[in-house]
């Protein structure tokens, strides 16, 4: 819990607030569904899918797009617990002042890789439609055209990995 809550909440303030729900030992086997495949929505669904069911929704055609920030790690030994050796060497880290230097696409697609190797699914090109509570949890009414997928996803949390009022490229949302 306190590796992942230093990461995903120094990155992503707004999720803060959820991790002391979500790692509650009573609570267990819940579906979970991340809204944008950011970088922490990767991070939070690593350690999330050994105790839940875990999926994230995203509208663009890959994870992590667009790359809105430039490759740097500022703990090289934080990122061996979600990479292979050979994918550290695959990102070539540079050392710099500020830490270590890469190509942040690259990150991104090792964590998207290795999160769905541990079994969380990944719906790209995906829109939510609509969110409904119910008594037993949201249904979340997505549309994706290029492929089958789920009309919808039953889910006892559903957590927008950015801000509301961001929109995507396109003024997208």
């Amino acid at each position: 819990m306190n590796q992942i809550a230093r990461i995903a909440a120094s990155v992503c303030p707004h999720v803060r607030c959820l991790l002391s729900t979500l790692f509650q030992p009573s609570v267990n086997d819940m579906h979970i569904v991340l809204v944008g495949g950011t970088a922490e929505a990767l991070i939070l669904s690593y350690h999330l899918v050994s105790e839940h069911t875990v999926s994230i929704v995203e509208l663009e055609a890959e994870l992590g797009l667009p790359v809105q920030y430039p490759g740097r790690v500022i703990d090289r030994d934080l990122i061996s617990d979600y990479f292979t050796g050979d994918q550290i060497s695959f990102l070539m880290l540079h050392s710099n002042p500020d830490g270590w230097g890469c190509r942040w696409d690259w990150i991104v697609k090792h964590l998207a890789a290795n999160v769905a190797r541990r079994g969380v699914q990944c719906y790209t090109r995906t829109r939510i439609l609509s969110c409904t509570s119910t008594e037993a949890g949201t249904v979340v009414n997505l549309s994706g055209g290029e492929r089958d997928l789920p009309s919808h996803l039953y889910a006892d949390r559903v957590i927008a990995m950015r801000p509301l009022e961001s929109a995507g490229p396109g003024k997208r949302r």
